[in-house]
């Protein structure tokens, strides 16, 4: 299995709706394969949509539009995000892009409660 294929098993894709804000998954089609292949099949528009992935075991969520840019939300978005995902710890925004296959780490991260844990 290569690095890409374990990451995308690893993470839970997903995009923000631009009209109602409401977090979507893909069907079981498209979990194991990238944003553009999901959306490219299913009609959904990829430049400017707030697109991501939710990473449960390591509990954080990724949000980034664009070419891994920082996306246009508001910070009251971020709190609906933080209790539709009550276990997630952070919310990180745009990704430093590294290699393919590899966890990019956030350009921003939000912290529930303002801190880490320790």
């Amino acid at each position: 299995m290569t690095k890409l294929e374990e990451f995308h098993q690893l993470r839970k894709p997903l995009f923000v709706h631009p009209e109602t804000l409401l977090i979507k998954f893909p069907g079981a089609k498209h979990l194991n394969s990238s944003c553009a292949e999901w959306f490219s099949n299913e009609g959904i528009p990829y430049l400017h949509t707030i697109r991501g992935y939710y990473n449960e075991r390591d509990k954080y969520l990724m949000l980034y539009a664009n070419d891994f840019e920082i996306p246009d939300v508001v910070v009251k978005f971020l709190n609906y995000v933080f209790e539709y995902f009550p276990t997630i710890e952070w919310i990180g925004l745009g990704c430093n892009k590294g290699e393919i296959g590899e966890i990019w780490p956030p350009k921003l991260k939000v912290l529930r409660n303002g801190r880490e844990k320790s």
